[in-house]
């Protein structure tokens, strides 16, 4: 059991993380009560496939990603309206790419597990976000990284959607 809890962007133009983790169930809520998204995932008992649902039934997207090693490679939502996420990484530090070449952000990342800190920035110097985050040591930092990048997805998708 564990959890990831912090907030993606400052105290105006962010959003919070909240995620239990069990049993590699990972259940919780991106955002607020009306803009924000479910989280309903889980993690193959192998550590190797991440599979679910953010959002509801009806506005949301499903997540396939496969894990290699300290290499994220997955799919949210479908294959018209979606998004690649591509991380990589390892010795406290992950880099990576949310979306497409002309239409996406990085991700630059940092954790500390004696602390349980999770810290960097997604997007870029002047439009992006920073993130903190604090993960318990049973969580995998690769699958926290994950849900950075897909907290801030959820920011960009609420805010410019108005949903």
């Amino acid at each position: 059991m564990g959890s990831i809890t912090g907030r993606v962007g400052g105290a105006i133009g962010g959003m919070d993380l909240v995620c239990e983790v069990s049993e590699g169930r990972y259940s919780g809520r991106i955002g607020g009560t009306f803009q924000g998204r479910d989280i309903r995932l889980e993690l193959s008992a192998d550590g190797r496939q991440l599979s679910g649902r953010v959002g509801g039934d009806l506005i949301g997207w499903d997540v396939q990603a496969s894990i290699e090693g300290n290499c994220l490679h997955g799919r949210v939502g479908g294959d018209i309206l979606g998004w690649t996420a591509e991380i990589k990484g390892g010795a406290g530090e992950f880099r990576g790419r949310w979306g497409g070449e002309v239409i996406g952000y990085d991700l630059r990342l940092y954790w500390d597990h004696a602390s349980g800190r999770f810290f960097g920035r997604i997007g870029g110097d002047t439009f992006g976000h920073n993130v903190e985050l604090r993960f318990d040591p049973d969580v995998p930092p690769l699958v926290v990284a994950f849900l950075a990048g897909m907290t801030y997805n959820v920011y960009r998708e609420t805010r410019s959607r108005g949903n």
